[in-house]
């Protein structure tokens, strides 16, 4: 892992209030696989998350999420839309 560069991995670990551990897998030319965990804010538990390595050691790495917005936006328009069909469901029942 190198500092700048874009890695993506999947949220492993959220600790308060919003600290996620993010797995990453890299896999180097002889196949071998190094997993590291990225210490990444704003995240959630299971999310697929793309961030920037921000600070590198041996022992622990930190990044910063990318696009962060774009996905939670995306998740609450989900959800207000089943809300809303509910809803609607439950007036139509109703009258």
């Amino acid at each position: 892992m190198k500092k700048g560069n874009i890695y993506e991995g999947v949220v492993k670990k959220v600790d308060f209030p919003n600290k996620a551990y993010v797995e990453v897998i890299e896999t180097d030319e002889n196949g071998n696989e190094d997993k590291t965990l990225t210490l990444v804010k704003g995240a959630l538990p299971g999310q697929k998350v793309k961030f920037r390595a921000k600070r590198v050691r041996k022992d622990k790495s930190q990044g910063r999420q990318l696009l962060r917005w774009c996905s939670i936006s995306r998740r609450l328009l989900i959800i207000l839309k089943k809300l809303k069909r509910n809803l609607m469901i439950r007036m139509m029942i109703s009258s």
